[in-house]
């Protein structure tokens, strides 16, 4: 008996019904859930913030500022008469408003400005990634949670067909059809699964603790199983070519190529520290004495240039252009690893499907053997020994089954997120 027909079974005999069902949380539930939990989510969340006001800031550099100055400055009288006390008075009140502008700086506030904004788009990828990390953890331990249940389900079935094999040969020894032997071979069976169920439930409560770390649910909380009418049908990859198409638009390849980006715009901010800046600022006075107190107001235009530094700004433009090849070599690389790992990908998981099927003929059959052993150690045709060699392996088959499926659906899952079809945009 396969998981779901086992839990079928189960779910008739407690009266589940299929709204029950439903209300329990799917894959996407948990997911969602987990970025509320996520420390990791939200401080990604607060580092595109940060960027933004980075952003803000260096946008404000390329604006006029306006700010206001007062004093009052004291000193020795130099001396007597006007022309002394209009020339340097004892006492100088200053009281004035500054406006100043940046004409030009070499392009730096630009492209410091773009550096700034790429930033951001970097950060916003980088939380999608992240976002992607945590759906593969999340998936990864909803699929462990079904496949280990489906472990113990198999178990219990196998368990109780032995316990049924156990009754008969009961019966038979009472009349001296078996041996003693017999029915000590099917109580050691019985005991070998019974601990492997032992385990596999400590394994289960393991990763049901993970499922309360990740999701923040109850630890006991039913989730909503995978099954598809049985098994019937599989996920349906598509071709090869539809998930390379989506290299470019994975976070991950997006985030790289951002980064390449702001090592270009590192390279214009080099070059334009050898160029010449311009500004311009102008003053208002309120209050004023001395020879100048009856002028109101002044304007600068200054301009800067460099002309020797000893090598170090031509020296910075290199540094920054290999810091640009750097990138471009590590955006290359993210690239080939994402084609290699959707080839790879994809060709497992059309693998482990021919696998599940091949699996799955060979569990009708070792179930169909089974039942032909059974009926035939009914008539005394064949031993006992055949009979629980040929559950053995009927058990053995149903659980890969079972193993394989819960696989493909990682596989698959897994092949999604390589081409950035899922997960879905946070809520």
């Amino acid at each position: 008996m396969t998981y779901f027909s086992a839990s079928v079974l189960a779910s008739l005999l407690i009266g589940i019904t299929p709204t029950a069902i439903a209300a329990t949380p799917t894959l996407m539930d948990c997911y969602h859930a987990a970025i509320q939990q996520s420390e990791s989510i939200g401080s990604m969340t607060e580092w595109v913030i940060q960027a933004k006001e980075q952003d803000h800031q260096a946008n404000t550099t390329m604006g006029p500022t306006l700010s206001g100055t007062a004093s009052l400055f004291t000193q020795a009288a130099a001396g007597s008469g006007e022309v002394g006390s209009s020339i340097s008075p004892a006492t100088t009140p200053l009281v004035k408003v500054t406006i100043a502008q940046p004409l030009y700086r070499g392009n730096r506030e630009s492209a410091a400005a773009k550096q700034a904004q790429l930033t951001v788009e970097t950060q916003e990828f980088l939380k999608l990634q992240e976002l992607s990390n945590l759906y593969s953890e999340v998936a990864q331990n909803f699929y462990t949670i079904q496949k280990i249940e489906a472990e113990i389900d198999d178990i219990a079935t196998t368990i109780g067909l032995y316990r049924q094999r156990q009754i008969e040969l009961n019966r038979r020894a009472k009349i001296g059809q078996t041996r003693a032997n017999e029915v000590l071979a099917v109580d050691a069976a019985i005991a070998a699964l019974g601990a492997t169920q032992i385990q596999l439930q400590s394994d289960l409560a393991s990763a049901r603790s993970t499922f309360h770390f990740l999701t923040g649910f109850d630890p006991g909380t039913q989730i909503g199983h995978a099954f598809n009418q049985a098994k019937a049908l599989l996920p349906t990859p598509n071709p090869l070519d539809t998930y390379l198409a989506r290299i470019s638009i994975r976070p991950d390849i997006r985030a790289a190529q951002k980064f390449k980006d702001a090592a270009a715009q590192y390279v214009q901010i080099a070059k334009g520290t050898t160029l010449p800046s311009l500004d311009l600022s102008g003053n208002y006075y309120f209050v004023r004495n001395g020879v100048n107190q009856n002028v109101n107001w002044d304007v600068i235009v200054s301009g800067t240039t460099s002309f020797y530094n000893g090598d170090s700004l031509a020296s910075k433009i290199k540094e920054a252009e290999s810091n640009e090849r750097d990138y471009s070599l590590r955006l290359q690389k993210a690239q080939r690893l994402a084609e290699s790992e959707i080839r790879t990908l994809h060709s497992r998981l059309l693998l482990r499907i021919a696998q599940y099927r091949a699996l799955d003929h060979a569990r009708r059959i070792s179930e169909k053997n089974y039942k032909i052993q059974l009926r035939d150690s009914q008539l005394g045709l064949v031993s006992n020994l055949d009979v629980m060699d040929s559950l053995a392996v009927f058990h053995k088959n149903t659980q890969a089954v079972d193993d394989t499926y819960f696989a493909v659906l990682m596989d698959y899952e897994n092949l999604n997120i390589a081409a950035a079809l899922v997960p879905p945009t946070e809520k």
